[in-house]
């Protein structure tokens, strides 16, 4: 039974790995992020609450679908908003935490174990926006001028992508 649940994951981001850039092309790497957190939170409440192994499969896929549209914007936006001297450190934090759920299995040998990573995924797939930002920056604060600033320098940003347009795929290999 692990086999599966763990497999059906990896094949559902590999099928979603597929299609994911041109999503990202598409709707942009913010919104990109937001359908991969609720994604995210969506398959961690499923597989809560799963009341049988068909329902801890799909719930394991959607999560398999979420992990990779996250792999493919969470590096890049977090290459964006972290200071030069710590971006390394925010890409070893994510991956120490998604490979910290294997974990809990043996932490708390118990019938809820298999349940508490998902728990901790819904808890972090809630934060995002200008609170993330002041989070990282302003300790908290999001009326803060310097954090305001930034956050209107994103939005500026966007705004301006989406002037510019789509660039074409053949500009990656220039």
């Amino acid at each position: 039974m692990v086999v599966i649940t763990v497999s059906c994951l990896n094949i559902t981001a590999l099928f979603s790995a597929l299609g994911s850039a041109y999503v990202c092309d598409i709707l942009g790497r913010r919104m990109s992020a937001h359908i991969g957190d609720a994604s995210y939170f969506l398959s961690a409440f499923i597989q809560i609450f799963a009341p049988n192994l068909t329902t801890f499969i799909v719930g394991r896929s959607v999560q398999g679908i979420a992990v990779c549209m996250l792999s493919m914007t969470v590096l890049i936006l977090q290459r964006k908003i972290a200071p030069g001297h710590a971006r390394g450190l925010f890409v070893s934090i994510e991956y120490l935490c998604l490979n910290t759920g294997c974990g809990f299995f043996f932490v708390t040998p118990n019938e809820v174990s298999g349940q508490e990573p998902y728990i901790v995924q819904a808890v972090l797939a809630l934060m995002e926006d200008l609170g993330t930002l002041a989070d990282l920056h302003g300790a908290g604060d999001m009326s803060d001028p310097a954090i305001q600033a930034s956050y209107a320098e994103i939005a500026t940003t966007l705004e301006r992508e989406k002037v510019l347009g789509e660039a074409p795929w053949c500009q990656v290999f220039k």
